[in-house]
C-alpha cells in the first residue's frame, strides 16, 4: 500500500509557475522560452483525489487518470506524490489526508496541489478559502483540471456567491415551513407525548401518546407544586420512566435556556411552532452555528392536534421559571 504522500526525488525548490505552458507551447518567436544552457526548473505537483461514497475505487481511479492526463500536458510538471481521501464528507481540518497535504506544503515538498474540481477539497467555500490561503502562505498553488489555478480571491468570491444562494434557499425553506405551520401541522420530530402521523394525505399531524401525555402532565403539576427540576428528574429516573431519548432523564430535557424542553414547549398547549433558530456558517471554521431568534419572530399557529396541557397551566409554569431566573 503506497503512502499517503509519495515523495519523489525533488529538485531544488522553485517558485510555482502562475501559468504553466503546455508541452507543445513556445514563445511568440516560435523558440523555446528557456535560455540556452539553462535547464527549466520542475514544478512538483501533488495529486489529490477524494470521495465520500463507498465503494469509492472507481471514482478515485478516474480522478487520478484525469489528473495524470492533465499534468502530462503541462510543461515542467513532475509528480510529487498522490493523496487519496475517503473522508471528504467530514470537516476539512479533521481529515487525515488534508493534514498530510498541509504538512507537505509547510515542509516545502511540493509546488502545486492538483484536484479535478474545487469541491474535491471541500464543498464548504469557507473551508476552501482557508485551504487556498494556507497554500499561498506556503508558496504553493492550488490547481484543478476544470478551472486551472485557484487563488484565495477566487475562493472568497465563490464563498460569497454560495452565501447568496444559501440565503435564497433559507428564505424558501422558511416560507415553506411557515405555510405548513399556518396549516396547523407540525414541523420536525414529534415532541415527547406525541406521534407524527399522516392524515388526508398530509404529514405533520400530531397524535397524542396517552402514556407519555400522563408523564408530561405529571411534570407540569410537580413543577407548579414547588418541586425543583432536579427533584423531578430524580423522581422520573427512580420510577424508571424512559426519557424522550430512551435513556435517563436530564434537567436539560425539562428546561434548556428557558426555550427548549418539556416545560417550555408550546406544542403541548395546541400550537405548532417553527423558525425559532437562525442558522449560519462560521466564516473561519466552516462550522454550522445556530442562535435563538426573538420569540416575536417565531412562526406560531394554532395546531390541528389535541393539547396535553392547558394554556393557563403552561403560563403559570413560565411565570414561575421566569421568577426563579430573576431571583438567581
Amino acid at each position: 500500500m503506497e503512502s499517503a504522500v509519495e515523495r519523489a526525488k525533488a529538485p531544488k525548490r522553485i517558485a510555482v509557475m502562475t501559468r504553466p505552458e503546455t508541452a507543445n507551447s513556445a514563445t511568440d518567436e516560435g523558440e523555446s522560452s528557456t535560455k540556452p544552457g539553462v535547464q527549466a526548473a520542475a514544478v512538483r505537483v501533488l495529486s489529490y483525489a477524494s470521495t465520500s461514497n463507498k465503494p469509492y475505487d472507481v471514482s478515485l481511479e478516474d480522478q487520478m487518470i484525469t489528473m495524470a492526463e492533465y499534468s502530462s500536458n503541462q510543461k515542467g510538471w513532475v509528480a510529487a506524490g498522490k493523496v487519496v481521501d475517503a473522508e471528504s464528507g467530514r470537516p476539512l481540518r479533521t481529515r487525515t489526508a488534508l493534514r498530510q497535504i498541509e504538512d507537505a506544503m509547510r515542509a516545502g515538498q511540493v509546488d502545486a496541489v492538483l484536484a479535478t474540481e474545487p469541491s474535491r477539497f471541500s464543498r464548504r467555500h469557507s473551508e476552501l478559502a482557508y485551504f487556498i490561503g494556507l497554500a499561498e502562505r506556503c508558496g504553493v498553488q492550488v490547481w484543478t483540471t476544470t478551472t486551472g489555478p485557484i487563488t484565495n480571491m477566487m475562493a472568497v468570491a465563490l464563498h460569497m456567491v454560495a452565501g447568496l444562494g444559501l440565503d435564497d434557499r433559507r428564505c424558501h425553506t422558511a416560507r415553506r415551513l411557515k405555510a405548513v405551520n399556518e396549516d396547523g401541522r407540525h414541523v420536525g420530530p414529534a415532541p415527547y407525548g406525541y406521534d407524527v402521523v399522516r392524515s388526508g394525505g398530509q404529514s405533520g399531524i400530531l397524535k397524542i401518546r396517552p402514556e407519555e401525555a400522563l408523564i408530561v402532565r405529571k411534570i407540569y403539576r410537580s413543577y407548579l407544586d414547588g418541586a425543583s427540576l432536579l427533584a423531578i428528574v430524580k423522581e422520573l429516573n427512580e420510577m424508571r420512566i424512559p426519557s424522550p431519548r430512551g435513556g435517563k432523564w436530564k434537567v436539560t430535557m425539562l428546561s434548556k435556556d428557558g426555550v427548549l424542553g418539556v416545560l417550555h414547549d408550546m406544542t403541548y398547549t395546541g400550537f405548532v411552532i417553527s423558525g425559532i433558530y437562525h442558522t449560519f456558517e462560521d466564516a473561519t471554521t466552516g462550522a454550522r452555528m445556530r442562535v435563538f431568534k426573538p420569540r416575536a419572530e417565531w412562526n406560531i399557529a394554532r395546531g390541528r392536534h389535541e393539547p396535553i396541557v392547558a394554556v393557563e397551566v403552561f403560563d403559570a409554569v413560565q411565570k414561575r421559571y421566569a421568577g426563579e431566573r430573576t431571583a438567581a
